[in-house]
């Protein structure tokens, strides 16, 4: 279903006031009457869209997992440097909300969210792939290598070239997993 120009208008104007106020202080300070005042928006419309700053957000986040999932899904849950660059992508295209939650939210949702769609999407192929461990095993490499690499990835994001972080992505997984196959 194709959302109408307004409604991708409002929920931009929406956003863009949400993240200006996050950059000045946490989620749980900012009141829909600022967000709407920044986005120039009366009350109403924004609760047309959203409970409150809190759904905001989480629509947001909701709307980059989509994303990571549509790449995610499009490539070979072993091929660490597909699914990498898949993140990337993701993460490039909501720039915004990744230096915001990066560098100014002190809890780990999105990350851990994050981890979790890949473990959904990715665990299958990886028990079948790596058939010397054990399930407990592959369940734990997995881990393992998908909250260290997702950290990597957060904090290099913007810092550190694209095709460096696929490289060690790439490279770390193939040497991990490499005794398993």
């Amino acid at each position: 279903m194709k959302m109408d120009a307004r409604v991708r208008y409002t929920r931009g104007v929406l956003r863009s006031a949400l993240f200006g106020r996050l950059r000045d202080k946490p989620l749980w300070e900012v009141t829909v009457k600022e967000v709407c005042e920044a986005a120039g928006v009366s009350r109403a419309t924004f609760y047309a869209h959203y409970r409150d700053c809190y759904d905001l957000l989480e629509q947001i986040e909701g709307d980059m997992l989509e994303a990571c999932r549509t790449s995610l899904l499009r490539i070979d849950a072993m091929n660490a440097g597909a699914v990498t660059a898949a993140i990337l992508d993701a993460m490039e295209a909501n720039r915004d909300l990744c230096e915001l939650l990066i560098h100014h939210r002190p809890d780990d949702a999105l990350p851990r969210k994050m981890v979790e769609l890949a473990h959904e999407l990715c665990i299958d192929r990886w028990k079948q792939t790596l058939r010397r461990a054990a399930p407990e095993e592959v369940e734990r490499i997995f881990s393992c290598l998908a909250a260290g690499l997702l950290h990597v990835i957060l904090s290099e994001f913007g810092k550190c070239d694209r095709e460096t972080l696929v490289a060690f992505a790439s490279a770390t997984v193939r040497s991990c997993v490499s005794p398993y196959v």
